[in-house]
């Protein structure tokens, strides 16, 4: 099986000419968005919907679908836009031809992805690129505008790149790749095509259960993983934000740029930013190595954490409830990172997601459900037989129990535990058999 892997690593350019070209891409990127961003945006907000090119072969004649329909494509189409990208570089911007045009192109490949998804009504349009709010970068292609030579990188119309770091899959195949400014260094995210046979095994075969909260990650072995306390750093991070609003900020509608005092600031907020993500990562990935060194199989709620943690502030005409609280709950998930312990477990391990249905209010050793049980956060006492434990040991256990097949009823007999829908369906079958 072939598997993507990603691997970051820094880049030195090597002189002062090389340095400058990286920025003069990415803005050459930038503004090729913009520009196709604005008109397709003023397109559909005139007409409703986006042109139609209809397509011929090479005599002229129009090409149909199997059922007689003629074959066309919207303006916002990889396609269009690289033919029109053709045009403009040529009679229009011409300063554009200094830069590699295949980068420039692919870079406009997300606008397609971007208004399939919004036609289908998953997500908006798509957003500007500010050249203060956005971290400058490109996209490169192996084999089309990239080369890799050992610990050289080659791009085209810039030339070699030194890179530094160990690459984890020398016998994978480089792919893809981003180029990525962070904090005055730039960075080199290249995309390997990994074969893998088998994922290693842990030492024992039986599984575990792990109920993510807001504080902690807790195990159906009784352990718990507490992330790291970055609350400093948090605390500094809000203090440069204070900063930043009470400074002249850039605003591309009135034409203002942003002062010096504000460029130095914002450097510092993204460089506590950087280290606050590198300490969450590094946890994560310590974490999921731990696990999977231990247990071959991992069973995890199957949770909507997208939609869990999706801002409630709402419109103008209907502003949401609770900001402030749902904003303070969306920071504990996202701390913990829900999500990239499931991504770092999916590679090392094999993970099966369960109901989270009552997971938190159903005792491990009865199965008595009830909301009362969960006396406090971290305490859980069942009201039927009295068993006391940890809420979120007890919730991990019983997504264990859930993820074997294994659960125990209202009376405490072992044996398959059907949902809670499932059972009002069978007992109401059962009484139409009966009185029938």
């Amino acid at each position: 099986m072939i598997v993507k892997r990603t691997t970051r690593y820094r880049l030195h350019a090597g002189s002062e000419a090389k340095f400058r070209q990286l920025y003069q891409l990415a803005g050459a990127c930038r503004f090729v968005w913009n520009h196709y961003v604005a008109l397709l945006r003023d397109e559909y907000a005139a007409y409703g919907e986006l042109r139609r090119f209809y397509l011929t072969d090479k005599d002229g004649n129009s090409l149909r679908t199997g059922n007689g329909k003629l074959r066309y494509s919207l303006s916002c189409d990889y396609f269009q836009l690289r033919m029109n990208f053709a045009l403009i570089r040529r009679h229009h911007y011409t300063w554009l031809n200094e830069y590699s045009s295949s980068i420039v192109k692919h870079s406009l490949k997300p606008i397609e992805t971007t208004y399939k998804n919004f036609f289908k009504g998953n997500g908006g349009l798509p957003k500007f690129k500010g050249k203060w709010r956005i971290r400058p970068s490109f996209p490169i292609q192996f084999g089309d505008t990239a080369k890799l030579d050992g610990d050289w990188l080659h791009i085209q119309k810039i030339g070699y790149v030194r890179l530094v770091g160990d690459n984890p899959y020398p016998d994978g195949a480089p792919r893809s790749g981003t180029i990525k400014e962070e904090n005055g260094n730039w960075y080199a995210y290249i995309v390997y095509n990994v074969e893998i046979t088998d994922k290693p095994h842990g030492v024992s075969d039986a599984g575990v259960g792990i109920d993510r909260n807001t504080g902690n990650i807790a195990l159906s072995d009784g352990r718990m993983f507490t992330p790291p306390d970055v609350s400093k750093k948090e605390r500094r991070r809000i203090k440069y934000q204070r900063y930043m609003a009470r400074q002249q900020e850039p605003c591309r509608k009135q034409g203002i740029k942003p002062s010096n005092r504000w460029k130095k600031t914002k450097k510092k907020h993204d460089r506590i930013c950087m280290k606050i993500r590198k300490i969450n990562d590094n946890w994560i990935h310590q974490v999921s190595r731990q696990i999977a060194d231990d247990y071959d199989v991992v069973y995890l709620e199957n949770l909507n954490i997208k939609g869990m943690t999706k801002s409630s502030k709402g419109t103008i005409g209907e502003p949401g409830r609770n900001v402030k609280a749902k904003s303070g709950l969306n920071k504990a998930i996202l701390k913990v990172g829900w999500h990239k312990l499931e991504r770092a477990l999916s590679y090392k391990a094999n993970v099966i997601k369960v109901p989270a249905h009552y997971t938190s209010q159903s005792c491990n050793q009865c199965g008595h459900t009830h909301k009362e049980n969960r006396t406090t956060q971290a305490g859980f006492e069942c009201l039927s037989c009295g068993h006391s434990d940890n809420a979120d040991v007890n919730a991990a256990k019983n997504i264990l129990a859930s993820g074997i097949g294994e659960s125990l009823n209202g009376r405490g007999d072992s044996g398959i535990s059907p949902t809670v829908k499932r059972a009002k369906m069978h007992r109401h079958s059962e009484l139409l058999f009966i009185n029938g």
